[in-house]
């Protein structure tokens, strides 16, 4: 069993069209993974990488995986540099808003990779989400995933703000410089 279609089946290519996609290797990648037998999984990977050549079932694969969401907080380095971000980077360039917006669910792998991160020019998260939302603005998922990114922004940057500011302590500092000033005999500014 092998192959790019659904059911793994291998399909001989056809004159000088790319190869199909092995499903078979990440079938047994996962396999192996969840066996713990680590280098062996990393070989079916590798197999499973270099199966999948160029072109639409690429894409095809690449925004399903995507989609699918069972990979956690990171997607393997492995899978992303191969074959995941190539595409996206390809879409990103043309202007495709879907691949905008999976460059910015991904940040945490841009971020890993100071490599990958340079070819979008270390956009952040934020960045990335922008442009998506400037080429589609009508597009609900970018628009929520942007609203989600400056959310999270402001609660992180809540803690960095002055103390003065939120609670009123301004006053109490000024009082106290002046209590000071008038001990000290200067004149009060």
């Amino acid at each position: 069993m092998g192959g790019g279609e659904p059911g793994g089946r291998s399909v001989p290519p056809l004159g000088n069209q790319a190869p199909i996609m092995d499903l078979q290797h990440y079938h047994e990648f996962q396999r192996l993974q969840a066996q713990g037998r680590k280098p062996e999984a990393r070989a079916a990977l590798e197999r499973f990488i270099t199966s999948a050549g160029r072109g639409e079932e690429r894409q095809a694969w690449v925004r399903e995986y995507l989609e699918r969401g069972d990979y956690g907080h990171r997607i393997r380095h492995e899978l992303y540099e191969s074959l995941i971000f190539p595409v996206l980077l390809d879409g990103y360039r043309s202007g495709d808003v879907w691949s905008t917006l999976w460059l910015a669910r991904t940040a945490q792998n841009l971020y890993a990779s100071s490599t990958l991160h340079a070819l979008v020019e270390l956009k952040s998260e934020q960045q990335l989400l922008r442009e998506a939302h400037e080429l589609d603005p009508s597009d609900e998922a970018v628009r929520e995933s942007l609203l989600a990114a400056l959310v999270k922004w402001f609660a992180y940057s809540q803690h960095e703000w002055p103390a003065g500011i939120l609670w009123g302590r301004t006053e109490r500092v000024l009082s106290s410089a002046r209590r000071s000033w008038r001990r000290s005999g200067s004149p009060e500014p």
